[in-house]
């Protein structure tokens, strides 16, 4: 459990054939507390002995990625594939292997960690120096920097710590893969947030993890979920916390204990930053950043992003004042991830932009009125009228400070940019004529999953696999809808075999297929035909059925 000696190690390779591979204490517990899952660990040993000869491959080398090297840019005010300036103009983009998952935090108001599916890279927004501080790889979201040095990592499962080159396993995390979350508590303390999941009557709690020094140290605070799916959560710096579910927020006083106040947005929450002064900066959806100030019964709309282009944004702050958002975008045959500082003091952000109304209550919202003696089934299909051949964007409004730039400053779009334009398009085009064929059930299904039409077609997809090998009856209702999504979305919709499942669409083809149903799917909320979101929707869709 402890290790080898160098004599033992030497025994195992000499002269003979490898024919034995060793795992020590930290190959158990990455597996135990789900880090490195059993499968993916017995798969990287047998590859470091068949191929490298290594009996005996530390995890910290299992893990790494070799990454290449970085290639950082400094970003002027006019870069096209960077978030317009608002207050500061330091920002930088990297150039960098698309990556399924990446993270983002601050270690000052200057320097950030980002992680990428190869490693954590370290980037001084300043100087637009970078450099990897890991090459460990397959990390799902932020890294956090503890004050000697190291690095916790969440991955899979689990989360592990890296230090002077060694990586070790300390507590278990999210119950589903890779929506484990790190936060830094207003003590010190370091958190895991594991937002719950449920698929197939499948769920567990959502809850606060306390991470302990060591595996088997955590301490678990449940959350209160309503039934619905909790996507975010942070801690503020006077002590209490703050829930996102769905288009909600709550604040608590702190874990497992009473919501002290709750306020809802119109499109879902996607991330929660502290900002100082117990308050709460909220991006949605839409790309609008918001603020919720300390005590204040309003929230406020601070930016709205461009929504073009981008295909993941991810939000952080130093918990002072310096809040620096990323972007990652698909460009030609290369990954670019661009990082602004939008905070430089006490005035962190842009004047107020109000693109829609947000509001505080007491009370848990209400689904939207059906339409009178509706006695709709589950299997219904929405019918919107016509829709805007695209969906519009936003723009960010400028600082008081700055003056707009002239028109000959402009950057014109390039070639990628244009064909991202256009694959987005096409996909918006192709998802609204889908959602008219949607049953109600696959359109809960995809508020739950925030409108990710990976993971949202994920479980039907393996539906049916396990219809065509004969291990379930047909499905007739999902046979009526999901070849179609096939037709547009190839591997992700069909399984592996069928006709459509060598088909791989573009990033841009996804990011402007599910803002396609977002659209179909907001103006039917809009019309109040069917609940604003996945928990009212399936406790409607169980009073109607």
């Amino acid at each position: 459990m402890e290790g080898y000696t160098a004599e033992a190690l030497d025994e195992v390779v000499r002269g003979r054939r490898l024919d034995i591979v060793l795992l020590d204490r930290t190959h158990w517990e990455a597996m135990l507390s789900g880090f490195v899952p059993p499968q993916e660990l017995l798969d990287l040993v047998v590859d470091a002995a068949a191929f490298k000869g290594e009996a005996h491959a530390p995890l910290h080398r299992l893990l790494d990625r070799k990454p290449a090297a970085l290639t950082v840019h400094s970003a002027g005010p006019n870069h096209p594939l960077l978030l317009p300036p608002l207050t500061s103009g330091a920002g930088a983009f990297l150039e960098v292997a698309e990556s399924p998952y990446f993270g983002l935090s601050a270690t000052g108001p200057e320097t950030v960690l980002v992680t990428l599916d190869e490693g954590v890279a370290a980037v001084d927004l300043a100087t637009g120096q970078a450099r990897w501080e890991t090459g460990v790889g397959g990390c799902s979201d932020a890294a956090l920097r503890l004050p000697d040095g190291s690095l916790l990592l969440a991955r899979a499962h689990g989360v592990g710590r890296y230090h002077d080159g060694v990586v070790s396993a300390i507590a278990s995390g999210s119950a589903h893969e890779h929506c484990g979350r790190l936060l830094i508590g207003p003590d010190g303390s370091v958190w895991c947030f594991d937002p719950g999941w449920s698929k197939a009557g499948q769920a567990s709690v959502p809850s606060l993890i306390r991470l302990g020094g060591s595996l088997g140290e955590e301490e678990h605070h449940p959350l209160p979920s309503s039934g619905s799916p909790v996507v975010a959560a942070a801690w503020l710096d006077d002590g209490r916390c703050a829930v996102a579910t769905g288009t909600r927020v709550s604040i608590l006083s702190g874990p497992g204990q009473p919501v002290e106040r709750e306020f809802s947005l119109g499109p879902d929450v996607t991330g929660l930053a502290p900002l100082g002064g117990g308050q709460l900066l909220v991006l949605d959806a839409a790309s609008v950043l918001h603020a919720v100030p300390r005590d204040a019964d309003e929230v406020q709309p601070l930016a709205a992003f461009k929504a073009e282009a981008r295909r993941m944004f991810r939000l952080a702050t130093d918990g002072r004042a310096a809040v620096l958002v990323a972007a990652q975008d698909r460009a030609g045959a290369s990954t670019v991830l661009g990082i602004h500082r939008i905070g430089d003091g006490d005035a962190p952000l842009c004047r107020p932009y109000v693109p829609y109304p947000a509001r505080f209550d007491n009370k848990g919202s209400t689904a939207p009125a059906r339409l009178a003696g509706s006695t709709a089934p589950v299997t219904a299909r929405l019918s919107p009228p016509s829709l805007p051949s695209s969906v519009p964007s936003v723009t960010v409004p400028m600082s008081p400070s700055r003056q707009p730039r002239s028109a000959s400053t402009v950057h014109p779009a390039s070639a990628e940019n244009l064909y991202w334009h256009s694959e987005q398009e096409r996909a918006e085009v192709d998802a609204r004529r889908l959602a008219t064929e949607l049953p109600l059930y696959a359109i809960e299904a995809l508020m739950a999953a925030n409108f990710d039409v990976r993971s949202w077609l994920q479980p039907w997809r393996e539906a049916w696999r396990s219809m065509s090998v004969g291990d379930t009856p047909p499905d007739g209702s999902l046979l009526r809808w999901l070849p179609m999504a096939a037709r547009s979305l190839g591997v992700h919709a069909e399984p592996d075999g069928a006709a459509e499942a060598g088909f791989r669409p573009s990033p841009a083809y996804l990011v402007g297929f599910g803002a396609g149903l977002r659209a179909v799917v907001g103006l039917a909320v809009a019309q109040r035909l069917i609940p604003g979101d996945a928990h009212h929707m399936a406790q409607w869709l169980r009073d109607v059925s």
